[in-house]
């Protein structure tokens, strides 16, 4: 192992299957990182921001150092404050993040929360996906049940409030990945409840996209896991390569 990166996302169910994979991609690859993940199911930024003012264990914190995730509870600034982190992720609740009015202030509150306690860390917004157009989510009629519409509301709510955060470094674009991937060979089977990602592929794709932004590699070099077939790798090679 030639690098190491300490990564902690702050979320819910969406960066669990983003990160699902991670450890063992970057493991293939050459590359060490120590994964952290605070878990509330479908928590949204309001409640993130009040956990962290408040001791209360109201988190899974998954740790991940060795191939596998280990469940304990926590705090919200027992998480953050277990390790000295590379960078660490924030993101919205999925039916919340087109929302523009779900985001202040409890982004720059925790913003500014981090930087307080863990000021050499970068700071990046997980950018999630919009839900599969059959989707029964119950939220996804604040979207008008409409796939295009829900992503590119994500897409507006990042590009006029997020990125315009001071302390926001980077943005990990899962959303437009897996919007991408819909317009191939895969089409709209990323989910596999209509917005959770499927635990094959969709993990999957999710993981490269943060292996990426963290270690950029032309996507010919990477291995693959040995699931993945040949097929599928032409695939995620052509999406990766534009």
């Amino acid at each position: 192992m030639n690098q190491t990166f300490k990564i902690l996302a702050i979320g819910n169910s969406f960066s669990e299957d983003a990160i699902a994979y991670l450890w063992d991609i970057a493991s293939l690859n050459h590359v060490q990182f120590t994964l952290g993940n605070l878990f509330i199911g479908g928590c949204d930024l309001e409640t993130h921001w009040k956990n962290a003012i408040t001791p209360n264990m109201e988190y899974t914190y998954y740790k991940n150092m060795t191939g596998q995730f280990i469940g304990t509870p926590s705090s919200l600034i027992k998480g953050l404050m277990d390790e000295s982190w590379d960078i660490i992720t924030l993101q919205q609740a999925s039916h919340k993040s087109g929302l523009k009015n779900t985001y202040e202030p409890y982004l720059s509150y925790l913003i500014n929360f981090i930087k307080k306690h863990q000021p050499k860390a970068k700071i990046y917004w997980h950018k999630t996906w919009a839900y599969q157009k059959d989707s029964n989510h119950p939220n996804f009629v604040d979207y008008h049940r409409d796939q295009i519409f829900m992503h590119e509301s994500i897409e507006k709510v990042v590009q006029n409030t997020v990125i315009k955060l001071k302390g926001i470094d980077d943005i990990i674009d899962t959303g437009s990945i897996i919007q991408a991937f819909r317009g191939t060979s895969f089409g709209d089977t990323l989910t596999r409840d209509g917005f959770h990602l499927s635990l094959d592929l969709g993990r999957y794709i999710a993981g490269l996209t943060w292996f990426f932004k963290v270690n950029p590699v032309p996507i010919e070099k990477v291995n693959h896991l040995s699931w993945i077939s040949e097929t599928n790798i032409k695939v995620i090679e052509s999406v990766f390569d534009k």
